[in-house]
Parts: C-alpha cells; sequence; structure tokens
C-alpha cells in the first residue's frame, strides 16, 4: 500500500511537470521581444523551467515504466485506441501537426501560431504517454 501512494506521487508530479513543460512555449514568443528591461531575465527563467520540468517529467516516467517492467513478468502488450483520453490525444496531435505544416508551408507572420501547434503537438503527446496504460494505469 505505501509502495502504491509513493508510485501516485511520483505519478502526479510527472504530470505536473508534463503539463508545465508545453506550457512554456506559449510564453516563448512573449519573452523573444525587446519591449520591455527584464526580457533577458525572463527569457532565462522559462528556459530553466522548460529544461527542469521536461527533465523531471520524462525521468520520473521513465523511473515508473523501469518499476513496472521490473515487478511485472507478463508479456507486453500493445495498446491503441484503447483509452479514450489516448485516442482523443492521438487526433489532436495529428491535427497539431497539420496545423504546423499548413502555419510553415502558408508562411503566416504570426509565429504565435506555430509556437500554438508546437504547444498542442507535445501537450498532446505527453497525454499519450501519460494515460496509455504503460506506467501505472490498469
Amino acid at each position: 500500500m505505501r509502495e502504491r501512494n509513493k508510485i501516485n506521487m511520483y505519478f502526479i508530479i510527472s504530470e505536473l511537470c508534463l503539463i508545465i513543460f508545453p506550457s512554456t512555449f506559449l510564453f516563448m514568443p512573449i519573452t523573444n521581444s525587446d519591449t520591455f528591461c527584464y526580457a533577458r531575465y525572463v527569457t532565462v527563467a522559462i528556459g530553466i523551467v522548460f529544461w527542469m520540468s521536461g527533465f523531471l517529467g520524462y525521468g520520473i516516467l521513465i523511473y515508473l515504466y523501469l518499476t513496472k517492467m521490473k515487478t511485472r513478468k507478463t508479456q507486453r502488450k500493445c495498446y491503441i485506441f484503447s483509452n479514450s483520453i489516448v485516442s482523443v490525444a492521438d487526433i489532436v496531435f495529428v491535427i497539431g501537426i497539420l496545423g504546423m505544416i499548413t502555419s510553415c508551408l502558408l508562411s503566416m507572420s504570426s509565429t504565435y501560431m506555430r509556437y500554438l501547434c508546437l504547444f498542442i503537438i507535445v501537450s498532446s503527446l505527453n497525454t499519450h504517454l501519460l494515460y496509455s496504460r504503460k506506467y501505472i494505469r490498469e
């Protein structure tokens, strides 16, 4: 029981980190401008949050996966479209990829559109990784 609570706590920390990770993409165009005097410090802070949340979130997911594979001796199964959350995340991922391709091909002047598509792509990928039954959800 105690081990299960520890795993759930790690999973929640990983969820929070993987929510913060793509959210930093939305702040990148704002910090890219030199309109205010502390833009450089904000850029460095956003970069630190980006890398730390990414390393921590994905590191915990790898740890949870390896822990689960150590305790589980059954055959690995591949779950494709077995979960409605994962199915929606996959569809949103494809929409994000199509949006990124269209914004690059049409040479849209708004770079914020590209950051928004990147946010959608990474968020849906993280959602797929978190809820695809590979870690603790069974």
